[in-house]
């Protein structure tokens, strides 16, 4: 168990600085130390307790409530959008939440370039506009538009065979 605790800022901080992108600098390193800070001692939303194997990290904001969680095969975040269909075989392992945007970290068995063409079909039929791909192996990315929400999608193939997901899903004016 100690070792995901010492993986939580490197799979929570990079979704929290997608989420802070284009805010004041001043305020996203602050916002990033408390993060850092408050890593050592989950706190989980009063009304709720973890699950096993769940640990909940959360700051109140200048700009809301920022809730990082990270686990072994967590559900989605309460609110993620039914339009965004994520490949069944994959795993939630992490999340971020800081007002309306969500980051969310999955883990698949199956290759980075068999993942990211089926995810980018599978959002063009639900709406999606593709703004930007870039396939660079072993990374590939994928920027989305619909109304006026953005989701960007980067695949990161991993030795073993698998893949890194992680989502970013924010409004389009952040």
């Amino acid at each position: 168990m100690a070792h995901r605790v010492s993986l939580l800022p490197a799979l929570l901080l990079p979704a929290l600085l997608a989420t802070a992108c284009g805010r004041d600098e001043a305020r996203n390193s602050a916002l990033v130390e408390r993060a850092i800070e408050a890593t050592g001692e989950p706190v989980a939303p009063t009304a709720e307790a973890p699950a096993h194997d769940e640990h909940i990290v959360t700051l109140e904001t200048e700009d809301g409530l920022y809730t990082a969680t990270s686990g072994v095969d967590l559900a989605l975040p309460p609110g993620f959008p039914d339009d965004v269909q994520l490949p069944a075989d994959a795993r939630v392992q992490a999340y971020t939440t800081l007002g309306d945007a969500v980051s969310v970290g999955l883990r698949s068995p199956r290759s980075a370039s068999l993942l990211f063409d089926e995810f980018r079909a599978a959002q063009r039929t639900r709406g999606w506009q593709e703004a930007e791909a870039i396939e660079l192996a072993p990374v590939r990315s994928l920027g989305l538009r619909k109304d006026s929400r953005l989701l960007e999608a980067t695949f990161t193939a991993e030795a073993d065979g698998g893949t890194a997901v992680s989502l970013s899903l924010r409004p389009a004016g952040d």
